[in-house]
């Protein structure tokens, strides 16, 4: 898996409760280390913006029980295409980094680094893209046809 090769440390699906009642689950969590807070990835296979916005309605919904410095980026597949421009402004709004599954090796050794989320959530969501590459080593992407996440 991409986590393991870059020698990412990391817990696989990590669950909240919610102001809802509801259960919220995120693909992953990697937990704070060398400065950095806590940081939920959330592999994103369909980034339409149904998908989207129930995952911001997932992050809402667990402000109060999820770590207060949490942060949380989409890592999104964009093998089919970019995603629309909605997309990664509603993401932007929530202060949702993204992350271009195309551009995962890009960003795998900064993925520890303090910096990171403010440069992925500014301007045009800080998006990283690039030419696509092949599913070998796949984050394994979430069903987004399951309850939200």
């Amino acid at each position: 898996m991409w986590l393991d090769s870059n020698d990412i440390r990391y817990e696989m699906e990590a669950t909240y409760t919610g102001r809802s009642g509801q259960s919220q689950t995120f693909s992953f969590l990697l937990s704070k280390m060398n400065g950095t807070p806590p940081q939920l990835l959330q592999a994103v296979q369909y980034p339409s913006l149904d998908t989207i916005n129930r995952l911001t309605f997932a992050w809402g919904d667990v402000v109060d029980s999820r770590p207060p410095e949490a942060c949380l980026y989409a890592i999104l597949n964009d093998e089919r295409g970019k995603p629309k421009s909605q997309v990664f402004n509603t993401l932007s709004a929530y202060d949702i980094g993204t992350l271009m599954w195309s551009e995962r090796d890009t960003y795998a050794h900064k993925i520890f680094t303090p910096s990171l989320h403010s440069s992925l959530v500014a301007g045009n969501g800080g998006v990283m893209s690039g030419q696509t590459t092949g599913h070998q080593d796949i984050l394994p992407f979430q069903d987004d046809s399951k309850s939200y996440t």
